[in-house]
């Protein structure tokens, strides 16, 4: 494979922002690589931190701003193509109705979704 989204270090990195401690980061990076990367040179570990299947970011990490931000800064310097979920960059929240919803363009009320 070239690439492919790798669930386990996006759960290491929400855990070592939620925790403030390392969860193994480091060691997920070396371990997709070693499963992935030694067949294929080509390869390129698919970052990510959150999608349809997670509650948003925010909501994760208990609505505190600075380990969203740990958690975004630790994906970002990683090496791999990193993915965003669409409302993470704003820190939109979610609760079990909200996570489907279309992206909030206008204000409350006057967003046609």
């Amino acid at each position: 494979m070239d690439s492919v989204y790798d669930f386990a270090l996006a759960q290491a990195i929400r855990e070592t922002a939620k925790l403030g401690k390392d969860r193994g980061v480091v060691d997920a990076v070396l371990k997709i690589n070693r499963l992935c990367g030694g067949e294929r040179r080509s390869f390129i570990d698919s970052t990510f931190l959150s999608n349809h299947d997670f509650a948003r970011l925010m909501t994760m990490l208990g609505d505190d701003e600075s380990k969203v931000r740990i958690a975004t800064s630790i994906l970002f310097t990683l090496p791999g193509r990193p993915f965003f979920y669409y409302g993470d960059e704003l820190g939109l929240r979610s609760d079990k109705h909200l996570e489907w919803l279309a992206m909030p363009w206008d204000e409350e009320g006057q967003d046609p979704g």
